[in-house]
């Protein structure tokens, strides 16, 4: 599953070129010349010479200072989820207090969850950087009942495009692309759920707006299978794709 997520991933950055673009922002780090507090002084010693003395003030550390260095994390009352009860950034510990159910854990360090997004079946895979932690949310629709229930393209897809309403009434309207592997074909294919499912188009979707989410659609086929995924990123945080998950 890790090697699919990761095609489809690979797919969708080549596409919509949202995945290698660094978000633009640096930080800046101040810097200043060490100083000292000096303040003179005129004394006379006993022979009548007036002396001139410097006595440093060493920075004082006020209790409120203190109190904010032992503060290590947020309650939990403090926290603004940015995606289901996670926040950008958590540690694995984190999320595993955060979510319910029973995580599998991959080599890589991520976590996968079986969850639903708007009412749909999929596998909830959560990735994590050694520094940043987590970074991206990526939910993979169960395709290994669309078979047996006998779900066509058409029905495929319009689960996708019910979940891009959904998404789209939170974070607006989505740049909507679709690009055609295989022009000949697809231009005599009798529909777009058809060209879908055939491989000859893949669909995406991206909301780029808001300040703390990115997020990108995708469905389209990857071996020889429709896949739909829908990908959760920071905004913060770039992480290239050539280096994994």
């Amino acid at each position: 599953m890790r090697s699919k997520l990761f095609a489809i991933l690979l797919t969708t950055v080549i596409l919509t070129g949202c995945g290698s673009s660094s978000s633009g922002s640096s930080d800046s780090t101040e810097t200043s010349a060490d100083t000292s507090d000096a303040q003179e002084k005129s004394t006379v010693s006993e022979t009548g010479e007036e002396k001139t003395e410097k006595e440093t003030k060493a920075p004082k550390t006020t209790e409120a200072e203190t109190e904010e260095e032992d503060i290590t994390e947020e309650s939990p009352s403090e926290r603004t989820p940015d995606i289901r009860n996670m926040c950008w950034g958590d540690s694995v510990e984190t999320v595993k207090k955060t979510e319910s159910g029973e995580p599998i854990e991959t080599d890589d360090g991520g976590l996968t969850y079986e969850v639903e997004i708007c009412g749909y079946p999929a596998y909830m895979i959560l990735h994590f950087d050694d520094d940043y932690g987590l970074y991206m949310v990526s939910y993979l629709l169960d395709s290994s009942s669309d078979s047996s229930l006998g779900a066509g393209p058409t029905i495929i897809l319009n689960r996708y495009n019910s979940i891009v309403e959904k998404i789209s009434e939170k974070y607006g309207t989505p740049e909507h692309q679709e690009t055609e592997l295989d022009p000949a074909m697809a231009e005599f294919s009798d529909s777009t759920a058809h060209s879908v499912s055939s491989g000859y188009i893949v669909i995406t979707d991206s909301w780029k707006n808001n300040k703390r989410t990115k997020i990108v659609g995708f469905i389209g086929q990857i071996d020889l299978e429709v896949n739909t995924l829908f990908c959760f990123n920071s905004a913060e945080f770039d992480k290239p794709v050539e280096n994994g998950f």
